[in-house]
C-alpha cells in the first residue's frame, strides 16, 4: 500500500473557523498532523486557496471567550459531503515555534475531543 502521508494524523474534534479571502466557514476538525488537517465545514473551500485557520478551545461544550489560535495554510483538496456540508484538507504553511508547539500539544491530547 502506498502511504503518501508525510506525518501520522490523529483523530481530534475541535471547533474551527476557516477564513478565505471572501468567506468565513465554521466547522470541526476531523484529524490533524504536524503538516495539516482535515475539516468538515459549512461552506465550500476550493483548492488551491490560502486560508487562515482559527482553533477554538471548547470547555464543557462551550467555546471559551478567547481569541482563537490562528494558523496559516492552504487548501490541498475539497469535497462535497452533502448539501451544505463540505470537507477539506488544509496543509499548514511555515509554522512558528509557538504554532509547532500548539500542534504538538494537540497531538498529545486524548483522542476524539480536545477540551
Amino acid at each position: 500500500m502506498d502511504n503518501r502521508r508525510k506525518f501520522i494524523r490523529k483523530e481530534i474534534h475541535m471547533a474551527v473557523e476557516i477564513i478565505t479571502e471572501s468567506n468565513i466557514f465554521t466547522g470541526i476538525t476531523l484529524d490533524i498532523s504536524k503538516g495539516g488537517m482535515a475539516v468538515e465545514i459549512d461552506g465550500p473551500c476550493y483548492s488551491p486557496s490560502n486560508v487562515q485557520v482559527g482553533f477554538f478551545r471548547i470547555v464543557d461544550g462551550i467555546e471559551e471567550d478567547q481569541d482563537p489560535i490562528g494558523l496559516a495554510g492552504s487548501v490541498a483538496w475539497a469535497r462535497i459531503i452533502d448539501p451544505g456540508r463540505f470537507s477539506a484538507g488544509i496543509k499548514f504553511d511555515s509554522l512558528s515555534k509557538e504554532e509547532e508547539a500548539y500542534i504538538a500539544w494537540l497531538l498529545n491530547q486524548p483522542a476524539h475531543n480536545v477540551t
